[in-house]
Parts: structure tokens; sequence; C-alpha cells
């Protein structure tokens, strides 16, 4: 019984090194693909793929396809740009296409959907802050007109009041 379980482990830890190492020759893979793209993609081999250069490219059936086999949807071609465009160079690196394919590849996972949902509550409670502060600064603003319209009125002097306006022709 203790022979069979060891065995039993062996052949577990062994299945984890198994997975470590497709894991490994995916991402591998996945670069390779990715870089083999920036190439063709980067027409002005300035190693940077610009905004025009990725819709030109993706814009062809093929290159959707490609995406599409990459586990990659290309339906709006800009929104998908400006995802990767992780800086916002206007530009998108090798780097940059290799981390951000493999992001956004497949479908959402739980805990991308957790983090958004934090992200969005958090730049909520943000805005409520910002638009209390700005309703407060409103009404301190229109208090302290409503209390010294005099004081402006001196402030702006003698000649350029509204009664010297009306009286000057």
């Amino acid at each position: 019984n203790g022979v069979f379980m060891q065995e039993t482990l062996k052949v577990a830890q062994n299945d984890d090194i198994i997975m470590m190492r497709e894991v490994a020759h995916k991402e591998r893979t996945h670069a390779r693909k990715m870089r083999a793209f920036f190439r063709y993609a980067d027409h002005s081999k300035d190693h940077v793929i610009t905004r025009e250069e990725w819709e030109r490219v993706v814009s062809g059936h093929h290159a959707q396809h490609w995406f599409s086999a990459q586990g990659l949807k290309v339906k709006d071609a800009e929104a998908v740009f400006r995802l990767l465009d992780e800086d916002r160079s206007n530009g998108i690196s090798m780097d940059e296409l290799i981390a951000g394919v493999a992001a956004l590849q497949g479908p959402a996972k739980s805990l991308d959907l957790a983090v958004l949902t934090e992200n969005h509550g958090r730049l909520h409670r943000a805005m409520a802050s910002v638009t209390k502060r700005l309703e407060s600064i409103e009404r301190s603003l229109a208090s302290a007109r409503l209390r010294s319209p005099s004081k402006e009125r001196e402030q702006r002097g003698p000649i350029q009041s509204e009664e010297a306006d009306s009286w000057a022709l």
C-alpha cells in the first residue's frame, strides 16, 4: 500500500513537471508567433507597429483569422490597438504585442472580472468624491457672491462701475 502511494506521488509530481513544461512551451511558441507577426506588420522596420500599420494589416481577413486562431478576436482594430499600446505612445512595441496578446487571449477569467469590478468601484468612488468637492466649491462661491455684491463694485472702481457706464455718454 505504501509503495502504491509512493508511485502515485511520483506520477503526480511528473504531471506537474510536464504541465509546467507545456506552459513554458506554449509561452515560447506564442512569443515566436508574435515576433513573426510583428516583423510582418512593421512595414517601416522602425521596431514599432504604428496605428496605420496595425489597421492596414489587421483589416485583412487573413490577419483576423490568424488572430482568431491565436485565441484573440480582432473585431475592433482600433480598440485592440489601444489595449496593446500600453505606454500610450501611439505605437506597439514587440514586448507590448507579446504581453498584450497573451493577456487578451481567450475568454475572460473570474479573476479578470473581479479586478475589473474592483477598479470600476474605485473609480466610481473617486468620481463621487470629486463631484462632492466641486459641488461644495460651487456652493461656497455662490454664497460669497450673494454676501458681497457691493464689494465687487468697489473693487472695479468708480469709473468702471455699472452706474458710471450708464451715465457716461
